[in-house]
């Protein structure tokens, strides 16, 4: 069976609430005041059942003070049914909540004139000559208008039958989203405890569930669960639901917030949105306004920042930016209505409305054109560019998976299928596999362009340099990088042939160590200085006054010869290496004809005295040629 959302719409006292007890059976109006009064307050909810359907029936209040509960009835509705009294016609409020339903993007409906019994038929026909007139340009220019009356039965049948007929065209909800549940009621009942109820816009839920309530970030059980009235194991998208919570108190969790499953949505306190301002409007919309921001059953105040232009004008729409002190939860192309302070004649506060289209924004100004620009593409972008967009706007920082799935209004299947499609083509690149986080191609390359400037910076600058270290080179291109990042694309460069990683160096693949004209007849005079001495190397503190140059000079050339291997540092000696290989060689065959060589027996193999003798033991310990036990050495 097909459960569905119907929402009632229209003027105070024309018949909604009756309408529904006469069509449902069930009276909506709950509170003392409410029957009191005679007027709806609150929303009242109720359930009708035609063959292969279920309606989730949402009454909402026609007054004009309460039209904070209208809007958040009317909120996830598949169906919409404008109430107006044939007595009275067309009244403030009717088209108050037309506009309502029009900026939350409901679709379908039919109108009920009701109380046709009152009137006669010529008047009858007037009034709905004047409700066609009223819908023109609207989601219900040319919907079924079904004359009725809820006291004497008149256009039930045929009321119903309209409903029944209009259900078959409303498409399936996505079952396979994310779990979001706004609240738009929050109670106890002895014996269970707290209970939160409202229509299930996306995912489904099952008894024994783990929630969160966000955005406090109260974490429940889920109990149980009733879908219009009767106890279910599980409830789906599109339904009317109440669910019994464990593990939350009644004054944790409030009316406005959402339902969720743990750690799967992250509260917003900017989102960036089309806007749009209601042509009946007197004034336009300034650059920086105070608004009521009404999304799903949630009511706060708001600031709207107008992003290209300094007004907006009646029945023009614009892009904005809306914060909050306190965050909301929300996804791209949720609809939302913005409401004044002040009353307008013949009207009520409902300034506009708009779509959501990024949230966990960043504040923005008019100047940020490329990041203003961006928004502006996401606003038309099918679902795989629309991804794209999300990664791109992060820029070197990038989303993973779970992120994307919590700011994307995309199920996590179809997510998957998008993901490996921009990989593919390269759009985005993956850096960390564990959380499949993603970069997109425009800031990976500007890394890439960054990375290479920095190493032709340093090889132009350290000419002597092997190489700059992997390091430092991370830290330039900027400390907050994630390593993976950085690791993947240098992996990148070295797999195009752009760089080279020595060990922890990188290097061009042309670059080679390069010596001044001062510097390259001083390291020839060094290198046949290091020859000369064999093992009774200079110290590097004395070679300035033995070439007679600069320490600076001096300390250029023996850098430059020992990267290029043409000397051995050891301590603070420099053996030319072909010194080195001879007595690496007389040691080998020293202890291939004895087990062991003491301090003595090797200072007599050096020919030299202890100064020198004993780094080089060490020396040929480091480079695993010999281990020391005790006071011997033994060949590795």
């Amino acid at each position: 069976m097909r459960s569905l959302i119907l929402g009632t719409a229209g003027h105070i006292d024309h018949g909604k609430t009756a309408l529904v007890r006469k069509l449902t059976g069930i009276e909506t109006d709950r509170l003392i005041e409410e029957k009191k009064r005679g007027i709806t307050i609150e929303l009242g909810f109720a359930h009708l059942e035609l063959p292969g359907l279920r309606f989730g029936v949402v009454d909402v209040p026609g007054h004009e003070r309460f039209i904070k509960s209208m809007v958040a009835g009317a909120g996830g509705i598949d169906l919409v049914m404008l109430v107006v009294a044939a007595d009275e016609g067309v009244m403030p409020q009717t088209r108050e909540h037309l506009d309502i339903c029009q900026l939350l993007g409901v679709k379908r409906g039919l109108v009920a004139l009701s109380k046709v019994d009152l009137v006669d038929l010529e008047w009858r026909e007037l009034v709905q000559d004047d409700l066609r007139g009223a819908l023109e340009g609207t989601f219900l220019e040319g919907a079924p208008i079904v004359p009725c009356s809820a006291h004497s039965g008149e256009g039930l049948d045929t009321l119903t039958a309209t409903l029944e007929r209009l259900a078959r065209d409303c498409p399936d909800r996505e079952r396979g989203g994310l779990l979001r549940l706004p609240l738009d009621r929050v109670f106890t009942i002895k014996g269970f405890g707290t209970v939160v109820t409202g229509t299930l816009l996306s995912g489904s839920l099952k008894t024994g569930d783990h929630v969160e309530v966000l955005p406090s970030e109260v974490t429940a059980t889920v109990r149980r669960i009733q879908v219009h009235g009767q106890e279910e194991p599980q409830a789906l998208a599109g339904q009317r639901t109440a669910v019994n919570l464990g593990g939350a108190d009644r004054q944790e969790v409030a009316r406005g917030e959402v339902l969720a499953h743990p750690k799967t949505f992250e509260a917003s306190s900017i989102l960036d949105a089309e806007i749009s301002l209601l042509p009946e409007q007197k004034r336009p919309l300034k650059a920086r306004t105070k608004v009521l921001f009404h999304l799903g059953t949630r009511q706060q105040e708001a600031s709207c920042v107008l992003l290209e232009d300094k007004t907006l004008e009646p029945g023009e729409k614009a892009l904005a930016q809306l914060s909050f002190d306190k965050p909301v939860i929300s996804l791209p192309g949720d609809r939302f209505i913005l409401r004044g302070f002040v009353k307008q004649q013949n009207y009520g506060t409902t300034l506009g409305g708009g779509t959501v289209l990024r949230v966990r924004s960043r504040r923005l100004r008019p100047r940020d054109k490329e990041a203003i620009a961006l928004v502006a593409r996401m606003r038309d972008a099918e679902p795989r560019e629309r991804l794209a967009l999300e990664v791109l706007a992060e820029g070197h920082r990038g989303l993973d998976r779970d992120q994307l799935a919590g700011r994307l209004p995309i199920t996590p299947k179809r997510l998957d299928t998008l993901i490996g499609e921009l990989l593919s083509k390269g759009e985005v690149a993956r850096y960390d596999k564990e959380r499949s986080a993603l970069i997109h191609r425009e800031p990976l390359e500007a890394l890439e362009a960054r990375t290479l400037q920095l190493v032709d910076l340093f090889h132009d600058k350290q000419p002597l340099e092997r190489g700059v270290g992997r390091e430092e080179l991370r830290t330039r291109l900027g400390a907050s990088l994630e390593p993976k990042l950085v690791f993947t694309l240098m992996a990148r460069l070295e797999r195009r042939g752009e760089i080279t990683i020595d060990q922890d160096l990188v290097r061009r693949p042309d670059h080679e160590v390069r010596a001044g004209e001062a510097i390259e007849p001083l390291a020839k005079r060094m290198t046949e200085l290091c020859l000369e001495r064999r093992l009774q190397a200079p110290r590097d503190a004395e070679l300035h006054e033995l070439l007679d140059c600069t320490t600076q000079d001096a300390a250029t050339a023996q850098k430059l010869l020992i990267d290029q291997g043409q000397l051995v540092k050891v301590g603070n000696l420099l053996f030319h290496p072909d010194a080195i290989a001879t007595l690496e060689a007389n040691l080998r065959d020293y202890l291939s004809e004895h087990e062991s060589i003491d301090a003595p027996a090797f200072k007599t193999l050096v020919g030299q005295s202890r100064k020198f003798a004993i780094p080089l033991a060490e020396y040929f310990d480091a480079k695993k040629v010999t281990i020391r036990i005790g006071d011997a050495r033994r060949l590795r």
